[in-house]
C-alpha cells in the first residue's frame, strides 16, 4: 500500500507536529500542502480561515481525518469534534480529539 500522509495528519496536529507532516507531505511530493502547513496559524486569521476552507473541501472527499486536522488548525475543535460524532459515527476518535487538541 502506498504511504500517504493524509492517512497521518490527524495525529500529527494533535501531537503538535505541523513540521514534520509537512516534510511527510514534501516527500511525497505534495509541496502545496507542504507549503500551506509552514504558515503561522496562531497569529494569522487569514490563514485559519484558509485551514477551515480546505477543512470543508476535504469532507467533501471523504476525507475526514485530514478536515478535522485542518479545522483544528483553523481554530475550530467543536467542528472537529462534531465532524467524527456525525459523519464517522466514532465517539471514541471525537473524544480523543477533544482531549488532545
Amino acid at each position: 500500500r502506498a504511504q500517504n500522509p493524509w492517512d497521518a495528519a490527524l495525529f500529527f496536529i494533535l501531537a503538535n507536529k505541523k513540521k514534520p507532516l509537512a516534510q511527510l507531505f514534501k516527500a511525497n511530493n505534495d509541496n502545496k500542502i507542504s507549503d500551506f502547513l509552514q504558515r503561522d496559524f496562531a497569529n494569522c486569521t487569514a490563514s485559519r480561515l484558509a485551514a477551515r476552507k480546505n477543512a470543508f473541501t476535504l469532507m467533501g472527499k471523504h476525507r475526514f481525518g485530514g478536515a478535522a486536522a485542518f479545522f483544528i488548525l483553523g481554530g475550530s475543535l467543536k467542528e472537529a469534534v462534531d465532524l467524527f460524532i456525525h459523519n464517522e459515527k466514532n465517539l471514541d476518535a471525537a473524544l480523543l480529539i477533544a482531549r488532545l487538541a
